[in-house]
Order: structure tokens, then C-alpha cells, then sequence
């Protein structure tokens, strides 16, 4: 990376620093690196870079934009596939991640980060 350089990364975020155990458990199995906002600057930090901005991504990001087609597809998808079995859990594991964030939905995001190289 340049001297004067950035990088853009979007990670799974908790937004509290407390949630229900239901969907702490969820993340934790489904990806262990699922970290607050507060431990992923830290990060940043230790990486040797500085902060420039983050954000959590908008519901319609993760609703209209991903979960609603995934929904919307999955028949079509399974035909194309002919059934196959991993189609078929793919598509359920969808359904439930998306069950999950409709249900906590203010507990987590992708959170999008932008930081800065330090000189």
C-alpha cells in the first residue's frame, strides 16, 4: 500500500457491547472473528493504522439487497441445480440467518470501515 494509502473493509459487527445469548451463540459458531466495533478499531489500530470513519450498514442493505432476493430465488436456484443437497442447505441456512437478523437486528451489522496507513 502507498505511504499515503487507505483500505475499506466491512466486517460482522456486534453494535452493543451486550445481546441475547440466542444470537451470541448463532455468531459465534457461524463466524468466531464476530468482534464489537470497539475491539475491531483496535485492531485497526495494532495494524498500524488510524481510523477514518465506520458506519453500519443500512437495514435495506442486508434486507432488500440480500436476504429478500435470496428468498425470492431459492426456487429457481434449486431447479437450476437440480435439488442437490447442498442447494437445498445453503438456502436453509439463508432462511435462518435471515430470521436471525430480522429478529436482532440491533445487536449486529456489517459495519463498514475505512482507515487510513500510518505514516
Amino acid at each position: 500500500m502507498k505511504d499515503d494509502g487507505y483500505i475499506a473493509v466491512s466486517e460482522i459487527s456486534w453494535l452493543t457491547d451486550t445481546r441475547p445469548d440466542e444470537i451470541e451463540q448463532y455468531w459465534v459458531n457461524a463466524y468466531s472473528e464476530i468482534d464489537t466495533i470497539k475491539n475491531k478499531l483496535s485492531v485497526i489500530e495494532k495494524c498500524g493504522y488510524t481510523n477514518v470513519a465506520n458506519f453500519a450498514l443500512d437495514d435495506k442493505c442486508w434486507i432488500d439487497n440480500y436476504y429478500q432476493p435470496l428468498i425470492d430465488n431459492s426456487e429457481a436456484f434449486l431447479k437450476k441445480y437440480n435439488y442437490a443437497n447442498e442447494v437445498k442447505d445453503f438456502l436453509e441456512q439463508g432462511k435462518i440467518e435471515a430470521d436471525m437478523y430480522n429478529k436482532f437486528k440491533d445487536y449486529y451489522s456489517y459495519v463498514f470501515y475505512i482507515a487510513k496507513k500510518k505514516q
